[in-house]
């Protein structure tokens, strides 16, 4: 099923880690490419580390000069970045949307990962305030994902009131920009730090059981291979 999935938590709470993560295990599993716009991490080394590190199950230091190699060719073969050429660029969602649909055509993209939805360029139409601007914007974002087949990724941060809540505590109605997020997401997740542990809450699921159901799961950082392990 084409997809539209939100990934939201508190800063800190290894959302973007799990991101990564997870459209690096489409790839090995699924042979799934992925076209990612990442905003806040650099693209090297934090993106395509975690992307070398899932790839390759082994800790950094022991990566050989031939283990990059091939995991550069994977990632090279696998992942297309989206980013604005120039700082003064402008990069609104038409812009996101236009370079993922030429990511689609030509190198079959199968996944847009958009990390985080805050640092996009929202330009509002006259007189719309947030909540219209948003649904408009997640609208075409899942019209990109049925008109291509695709899973759309966003990771989001919770809002002012939000990040005053105790983090088992959060839903998708937290999500800044509306509850549009809520409303609108086929699958959402909640991500918690707790007791030495990172909480996957999966809050919603729109088509159960085919996609799944809602639940949790308990995931450990391992920190020689700088990734999440269950």
């Amino acid at each position: 099923y084409p997809c539209f999935m939100v990934i939201m938590g508190f800063a800190g709470a290894g959302k973007t880690l799990f991101a990564n993560q997870l459209v690096g295990h489409l790839a090995t599993t699924h042979g799934w490419r992925s076209a990612i716009a990442s905003y806040e991490m650099r693209l090297d080394p934090y993106v395509t580390d975690t992307l070398r590190s899932t790839f390759l199950q082994k800790p950094k230091h022991e990566w050989t000069l031939e283990d990059r190699q091939e995991a550069n060719t994977w990632i090279e073969n696998n992942f297309m970045f989206i980013s604005p050429a120039h700082d003064d660029e402008e990069h609104d969602i038409d812009w996101l949307i236009e370079r993922a649909e030429a990511a689609v055509i030509r190198h079959g993209v199968r996944v847009l990962l958009i990390d985080p939805w805050n640092e996009i360029e929202h330009s509002r139409l006259k007189g719309e305030n947030e909540t219209d601007y948003t649904g408009r914007a997640i609208r075409a974002l899942k019209k990109f994902g049925r008109d291509f087949d695709c899973l759309v990724i966003v990771v989001a941060h919770p809002t002012k009131e939000g990040a005053r809540k105790k983090a088992e505590d959060l839903s998708l109605y937290d999500v800044s920009g509306t509850a549009n997020f809520a409303n609108k997401a086929d699958l959402g997740v909640v991500m918690i730090r707790q007791e030495g542990l990172t909480r996957v809450l999966i809050r919603k699921v729109r088509f159960q059981p085919d996609t799944g159901r809602p639940g949790d799961s308990d995931l450990v950082y391992d920190p020689a291979l700088r990734i999440f392990s269950q």
